[in-house]
């Protein structure tokens, strides 16, 4: 969560095209998540029990979910770190609160540190796409308050304006 890079969509790819992102059930306890696009292809192999409301029930919280969408609320508390979770779908992310934090692998290697980068601020409106294993350490004196909603398959939403 938190500090990916703005990922814009290129200029030639179609912005309602079905075949850009799928969610395909393959065996139980997984998930297989394709995005792909002009640019890049990310597959998504990871377990459900790694899933951020199953990993990380004590930092993020359901506020709504449906076909479409997920809404989570995620609080880190300051000294406070999540376990290993991940997040399967592209999200938007609203900061409410903002604190310096450590973001981890799922090897346990920093892969962000906002003491060095900056963190996000308080208002800020971030695009993610999925988020492979990791986990986040607050560092600061204020807590961490993220809104993230998290995208799931365009293709239903797509069928749904056809029908």
């Amino acid at each position: 969560m938190l500090g990916q890079p703005p990922c814009p969509q290129p200029a030639s790819s179609p912005r309602n095209s079905r075949d850009r992102s799928k969610i395909a059930r393959e065996l139980p306890g997984s998930w297989k998540y394709t995005v792909a696009s002009d640019l890049n292809e990310q597959r998504w192999e990871w377990s459900d029990e790694l899933d951020a409301v199953a990993a990380a029930p004590a930092h993020h919280h359901v506020l709504l979910e449906n076909e479409r969408v997920r809404v989570l609320e995620t609080r880190i508390e300051p000294g406070d770190s999540t376990p290993v979770h991940t997040h399967r779908w592209p999200n938007v992310q609203y900061v409410l609160s903002s604190a310096d934090f450590v973001r981890y692998d799922g090897d346990g290697r920093v892969t962000r540190d906002t003491r060095v980068s900056g963190p996000p601020q308080p208002a800020a409106a971030l695009w993610s796409g999925p988020l492979p294993p990791h986990s986040l350490e607050n560092v600061g004196e204020t807590e961490l308050r993220v809104i993230m909603i998290e995208l799931k398959d365009r293709a239903a939403s797509d069928r749904e304006r056809r029908d």
